[in-house]
């Protein structure tokens, strides 16, 4: 189990560089929480992507939260040839549990309405804590913003911990 926990801590420090009070633009791109995903979130090609929970959007980076896994991808806008620059980074808890149980806390105000041809007529809200539980067994995994720093952590945390 301390080797989940050590593992886990190092995704941390991963997840939260994204987003810390250097990387974010305390303007309109603001860390708004966790966005829930309606049907917005879609590959390259427009399919939706339902294996995907949750994006999180800092300046210049995106975080797509799912079940065990965080994918980054950054991107840079070249204006010159017209066309964005990215960069894709997936990180994966090895050997987490796939059926782990996600809770959602902390709604937020900020919300999001679609009306696209894929999603239409929808709302995605937001969420400042998500948890996997169980990602490991007596392991959950809480992610949550920190509107103070406007940033966001992530933690993993025992269960017997927690008692």
């Amino acid at each position: 189990m301390h080797a989940d926990l050590r593992i886990c801590g190092i995704l941390c420090v991963m997840f939260l560089w994204p987003f810390s009070s250097s990387a974010v633009d305390h303007g309109a791109s603001a860390v708004r929480g966790f966005i829930r995903n309606v049907g917005q979130v879609t590959d390259e090609y427009k399919h939706s992507r339902r294996d995907i929970d949750f994006q999180l959007q800092g300046s210049g980076v995106s975080v797509f939260i799912s079940n065990g896994r965080l994918q980054y991808q950054w991107y840079k806008p070249d204006n010159e040839h017209q066309r964005t620059s990215t960069c894709v980074i997936v990180v994966k808890l090895l050997g987490s549990n796939p059926q782990a149980t996600l809770i959602t806390e902390q709604e937020q105000h900020y919300y999001e309405n679609y009306y696209l041809p894929y999603c239409y007529n929808k709302t995605a809200h937001s969420y400042a804590r998500v948890i996997y539980k169980n990602v490991y067994p007596n392991i959950d995994w809480v992610l949550y913003t920190n509107h103070e720093s406007e940033g966001v952590t992530a933690d993993c945390k025992s269960q017997t911990m927690n008692e």
